[in-house]
């Protein structure tokens, strides 16, 4: 599905240059979850970006579905970004004018989805989530662990095959850490692509078990150069 062949980035500015990943290549099958590991500046978000289209690499060939990806294909790009990828940050990423309900349905309005079947589908996403607050409350009015789990149903109502996780649980409690570990592991059993980006030890273990012995689950640690 996902094939890095020997990627590189490095970002300049001025006279300096810094090595983000250098010649780094991964092959990801369609139903993985990849695991990514490492100290800070060994370039695990830059690799989300790269997947994720919203980054170019240096150096190196991107193959996504057996294509190449096609930098220079602004319209394509677009495209694979739209209808390929969701992403979960450590910070929610809700917008804050708008209500839970809306910052859900919003990707869904780009995708010109009917009224009707949105509700369907942002419904179906939040009973995945677990979530029974009022669909018109602001985040401002949620806590994190229920902002986070609005972030999750924003990817599931998506519904994108793969989901781009930057350190997801880096702000919550323990609980709440637990609880969207186990959200990201169903949605992987039930066939989302996940590429998962974090430090938390506790996590990556509760993700392991949770799989069991799925040959699905793969583990990358990063280092520098």
């Amino acid at each position: 599905m996902i094939e890095l062949k020997k990627i590189s980035k490095i970002y300049k500015r001025g006279n300096m240059e810094t090595v983000a990943l250098n010649d780094f290549s991964l092959t990801i099958n369609e139903g993985d979850f990849v695991v990514v590991e490492g100290v800070s500046g060994t370039g695990k978000s830059t690799l989300l970006n790269i997947i994720g289209c919203v980054d170019k690499p240096s150096a190196g060939e991107y193959i996504f579905e057996n294509d190449a990806v096609d930098y220079s294909d602004i319209k394509k790009i677009e495209l694979l970004r739209k209808e390929k990828f969701g992403y979960i940050f450590q910070n929610y990423a809700l917008m804050d004018k708008y209500n839970l309900y809306e910052n859900i349905e919003m990707p869904l309005m780009a995708r010109k989805i009917p009224p009707r079947e949105r509700r369907k589908i942002i419904k179906e996403s939040l009973e995945l989530v677990h979530l029974s607050e009022p669909v018109r409350k602001y985040p401002n009015e949620l806590s994190g662990g229920q902002q986070q789990r609005v972030a999750v149903a924003r990817v599931i109502a998506m519904n994108v095959p793969v989901i781009l996780a930057d350190e997801p649980t880096g702000a919550l409690d323990e609980k709440n850490a637990e609880d969207i570990t186990d959200l990201l592991v169903e949605l992987n059993k039930k066939g989302r692509t996940i590429v998962l980006v974090t430090h938390n030890t506790d996590m990556i273990n509760r993700i392991r078990g949770g799989l069991g012995d799925s040959s699905n689950y793969k583990y990358v640690y990063m280092t520098k150069g």
